[in-house]
């Protein structure tokens, strides 16, 4: 009698601890599909975001470049002509001068490197030298390059909203895949 009194309340013991088990298991199953839901939706904004900022930087160049030819179809007396013009010259200055910036900051020692594997027999020790003074600069590198990515995301007016990540409404289903790149 004890040892049934015994083995039953062992086996009510082993039921609720799977119960137990399967109930935070399940709890888990849903936080994970919680937070996949979450991170979907500001996959799909950070997409939106980031596809509407070049897209708004090559718009406004087409605005400059037409608003720059109807002045000058207006003939040589056209004040605005020459400002427009400036604008669409500065406009290309900025992109350029982020572009050239992360190009000079990615280049010398890539390009020693590049230099050294495109012999037939690559020199180890000089591959290496160039790892090591790659390794050495790049912590000060990885700030400016970083620094810079920030200042073409900017010059292409790819702004970031914290409020537009944290959106609950984003309906992705609406949306064809891609539809959104020019």
């Amino acid at each position: 009698m004890i040892a049934a009194t015994l083995g039953a309340f062992i086996a009510l013991r082993q039921y609720r601890l799977q119960k137990r088990t399967l109930e935070l298991a399940e709890q888990e199953r849903d936080r994970l599909q919680r937070e996949r839901d979450s991170i979907n939706q500001q996959y799909q904004v950070l997409r939106k975001v980031l596809t509407k900022g070049p897209k708004a930087f090559v718009q406004k160049f087409g605005t400059l470049i037409q608003s720059a030819r109807e002045a000058s179809s207006q003939g040589p007396g056209e004040r605005n002509l020459i400002p427009r013009a400036q604008a669409i010259v500065s406009q290309r200055n900025s992109l350029q001068d982020e572009l050239g910036g992360l190009e000079s900051l990615l280049n010398s020692d890539i390009d020693t490197l590049s230099g050294q594997l495109k012999q037939p027999n690559p020199n180890w020790n000089e591959v290496r030298d160039c790892i090591e003074t790659l390794s050495v600069k790049w912590t000060q590198k990885e700030v400016e390059i970083a620094l810079r990515i920030k200042r073409l995301m900017a010059a292409l007016e790819v702004v970031l909203d914290v409020d537009q990540l944290n959106a609950t409404n984003v309906d992705a289903s609406r949306e064809h895949p891609r539809s959104d790149i020019a």
